[in-house]
């Protein structure tokens, strides 16, 4: 959704049906857009999606890297 609100209710709905993949894609993808939407919620939302993945989990280290690049 081009709605920033929407886009991030969704990538919740994502996480708690444990669409982790799809979930961390979108909120790549609202960051990219909004950087600052709702005081960075999607920033912290996909560091503690990363703790709660574990650190050594693909998902994380795979949006981990793409989060950085996208940050510096």
């Amino acid at each position: 959704p081009e709605d920033s609100e929407a886009a991030y209710q969704l990538a919740i709905q994502q996480l708690a049906g444990q669409q982790h993949q799809a979930a961390l894609e979108g909120l790549l993808r609202l960051m990219q857009r909004d950087r600052g939407y709702a005081d960075n919620s999607p920033q912290r939302t996909l560091l503690q999606t990363f703790e709660l993945l574990g650190n050594d989990h693909p998902l994380s280290i795979s949006y981990r890297r793409k989060l950085y690049q996208l940050l510096y």
